[in-house]
């Protein structure tokens, strides 16, 4: 009994094994479909927060280790006005 069940484990996990296979081949095909798309952005003439749609506001590591707290978006607020 034991070796016919052996048998049967063996076959079993290589079939199992042999599926799988073929589904990450497929898998990585589909890939070749996407769009590249390239962002580009330049600071052509000085820009105010005021006059910028979405501004963008760069913190140092020390600028947000001074405040006091431990959630990011309270930190967001306390940093950034217009959040």
């Amino acid at each position: 009994m034991i070796p016919t069940n052996r048998r049967l484990l063996t076959l079993l996990i290589a079939s199992l094994s042999t599926g799988s296979i073929g589904t990450i081949a497929h898998a990585q095909d589909s890939g070749a479909d996407l769009e590249e798309i390239i962002i580009t952005g330049s600071r052509a003439r000085p820009r105010t927060v005021s006059d910028s749609p979405v501004p963008v506001d760069v913190f140092n590591t020390e600028t947000i280790e001074e405040v006091a707290f431990t959630d990011t978006n309270d930190v967001i607020k306390t940093l950034v006005p217009s959040f």
